[in-house]
Order: structure tokens, then C-alpha cells, then sequence
């Protein structure tokens, strides 16, 4: 019912808390795959390296995803997404810093999209987790809604990449056509590397200290509701 479906959400900060920081995550894919294009032809002069960068970071994200499995089954759901969400606000905090060299920044953008790769694919086990968790203090089996709102940050992202893009290109002065210099070329990589980094830092920080759902409370959660029944 409708009155369960708001219970199962309110009687479960975890989920709220998870839905907040996996809003980062698809910010750092909406929004660097809109900003890429304007570093490497307005600030780099050299349309060109999409076709390689685009090729590393897909094949980084595919051999993240493929490692998700081994590392959250020595660690955790939970502590891989942290770690994911970590590497990736370093790796595109240093292409900020380092924006002067592109293939630098393919390097780092690749090891970004690799963490992506993991975050993306850990992500339905960290919903299922709150499925157990909420089942287990509610009585309700609330699976469908819950692994539904999973596409709430992914609508919120795709809202938020037109409004950083379009924010970062006007505060460097932007113009169809025109090479960027000096500080205004750092400038291009705040949509591609800052705003992401500081978003998925701040991710990161809400899943250390608001999401608790370790794998030895969903055992008790889960053991739990098997007595039940």
C-alpha cells in the first residue's frame, strides 16, 4: 500500500542516506561525458583524443565492474562502495590539478571510470541490503519500491549535468570556436574533474558515517526474518 511504501522509506535512513550519495555517482557520469569534448577541443586544442579517451575509460569502467564481485566478497558491500567513491574523488581532483597534460588527464579519467564501474555495479547490492534492513524493522517486504528509487539520483543527474556544465562554461567565459588560455583552460576541468570530485567525496563521507549496513548486521537482519517465517 501506499501508506507502506512512505513507511518503508521513513523507517529506513540508510535508504535515504544511500540514495543522497549515489547521486554522485551519476554525476560523474553525466556530467564528465557532457565536459569532456569542451576540455579536449576548447582547452587542449585536440578534438582528437575522445576516440582513445572514450575506448579507456569504457574499457575501465567494464574491468571495474568485473572486479566488483571479488572485492565485495573479500570486503564488503558497503566498505567497496566507500572505497569506489573514494578513488574516484581522487582521481579527478588530481586531473584539476594536473588539467596542463591530456594524457594525464585520460590516465586519471580512466582510473576515475574504473571506481565508476564498481560503484555503478555494487550499487543494486547496496539497495538490497536496505531491502533486508527495511524488512526487517517494517515486517513489509518492500523490494519492488525500494530497488525502484534507484532510478530517482540517475533522473536527479541527468537534471544536474546541464545546470554544472552550463555554470562552468559560463564562469570561464566560454565561446563557440574560441581556444581557452590560461586560467580559463583549468577552468574547463571544473566540470570534468572538481564538482565531480567534491560530490563524490561528499558521498563518500555519507556512506562512512550514515550508511551502517554491514554485512554482519544483514546476516542478524536476515536470520531474523527467517525465524519468522
Amino acid at each position: 500500500s501506499i501508506p507502506d511504501m512512505f513507511k518503508s522509506l521513513f523507517a529506513n535512513p540508510q535508504l535515504m542516506i544511500l540514495m543522497v550519495a549515489d547521486l554522485s555517482k551519476w554525476c560523474v557520469k553525466f556530467v564528465t561525458a557532457a565536459a569532456a569534448i569542451y576540455y579536449f577541443r576548447d582547452a587542449m586544442g585536440n578534438p582528437g583524443l575522445m576516440t582513445p579517451y572514450l575506448l579507456a575509460i569504457g574499457l575501465a569502467a567494464i574491468v571495474g565492474s568485473y572486479a566488483t564481485r571479488y572485492m565485495a566478497k573479500s570486503l564488503s558491500n558497503r566498505t567497496t562502495a566507500i572505497i569506489s567513491f573514494i578513488g574516484m574523488a581522487v582521481a579527478l581532483a588530481l586531473i584539476y590539478v594536473l588539467y596542463t597534460n591530456a594524457i594525464v588527464v585520460i590516465a586519471l579519467m580512466t582510473v576515475a571510470q574504473f571506481f565508476y564501474g564498481v560503484a555503478y555495479s555494487i550499487s543494486p547490492a547496496l539497495y538490497g541490503d536496505t531491502v533486508v534492513y527495511t524488512t526487517w524493522k517494517t515486517g513489509k517486504n518492500a523490494a519492488g519500491w525500494i530497488m525502484g528509487l534507484q532510478n530517482l539520483p540517475l533522473k536527479v543527474g541527468v537534471f544536474m549535468r546541464g545546470t554544472i556544465v552550463a555554470a562552468c562554461l559560463a564562469a570561464v567565459g566560454w565561446q563557440k570556436g574560441i581556444a581557452l588560455e590560461g586560467a580559463a583552460r583549468q577552468g574547463m576541468t571544473v566540470a570534468l574533474g572538481l564538482v565531480p570530485a567534491v560530490l563524490c567525496a561528499i558521498g563518500a563521507v555519507l556512506l562512512v558515517f550514515g550508511y551502517k549496513l554491514t554485512r554482519e548486521k544483514i546476516a542478524e537482519c536476515q536470520a531474523a526474518i527467517d525465524a519468522n517465517k
